[in-house]
């Protein structure tokens, strides 16, 4: 199995992006902290909140309650406007390795070269929803901040 560096990674880039919020707004305490994982980044959740767990101590999210709300992925061909959805297609996902991730796992940009419309096939689809992983609001000093 691969080990979820990329979690760990991801979790990094939140607090720095947080704590560069809470010095621009001077702020010193985060009390929550609302997150959306899309289905089609792959990424662990559990894996997710032990790397914030760790890595929020010493900084402003230091005792923050952080809620990881997933979102699931939707696709729309635009040849045949079909629409389906990301569990739909995982089975043309190869992994890389025996047991471990696939390709879009750490670049879901690529989807297009590695998935096709269950319908009709082709490679040109738009992602409607669940696409990655974004910020979506955090309480400090008692209000909430998009």
């Amino acid at each position: 199995m691969v080990p979820k560096m990329h979690e760990w990674s991801l979790a990094a880039g939140i607090i720095q992006t947080v704590e560069d919020e809470c010095r621009r707004q001077s702020i010193t305490r985060v009390q929550s902290l609302e997150l959306s994982v899309g289905e089609l980044a792959q990424i662990e959740v559990d894996t997710l909140r032990e790397a914030l767990s760790h890595l929020k101590k010493g900084t402003a999210m230091s005792g923050s309650r952080i809620t990881i709300r997933k979102e699931r992925t939707r696709m729309s061909c635009r040849k045949c406007m079909h629409a389906w959805s990301f569990m739909e297609s995982r089975k043309q996902l190869s992994p890389l390795q025996k047991g471990g991730d696939n390709a879009v796992h750490y670049l879901p940009s690529t989807v297009n070269a590695f998935i096709t419309c269950p319908s009709c096939g082709s490679p040109d689809f738009d992602i409607v929803s669940g696409f990655g992983l974004s910020i979506m609001s955090f309480t400090a000093d008692g209000r909430k901040r998009a």
